[in-house]
């Protein structure tokens, strides 16, 4: 999985930089879409890095009356792999938080 998004990533960034067209790209956009968001959540940073190229790349290759829609199907492919035990939710056992534990308890 990982050399086929380097691979399209590549391929993807040739025809751009060619100024070329793709006669059947409107109706692959929506699954390279998806595929090049699940890729950007991958442990392999240079695969991360190189999916989200793509995704510019895909947006500039895009015709215009479609980039819209190629931004919502983005936007709703990443807010699907959100998940609610993030950091931010809940209350994580970082070094600030015991610290205010024993200030407060020592005023106690």
């Amino acid at each position: 999985q990982r050399c086929a998004v380097v691979w399209l990533a590549i391929l993807l960034r040739r025809v751009a930089c060619c100024g070329q067209t793709i006669r059947t790209l409107p109706e692959a956009l929506e699954p390279l879409c998806r595929a090049f968001v699940r890729s950007v959540g991958e442990i392999s940073i240079f695969t991360a890095d190189c999916a989200l190229k793509a995704l510019c790349y895909l947006y500039r290759l895009a015709p215009a009356d479609s980039r819209a829609e190629l931004l919502k199907t983005m936007l709703a492919s990443i807010s699907n792999r959100t998940t609610v035990s993030n950091m931010f939710v809940g209350n994580p056992d970082t070094q600030a938080r015991r610290e205010a534990e024993k200030e407060s308890a020592k005023g106690s």
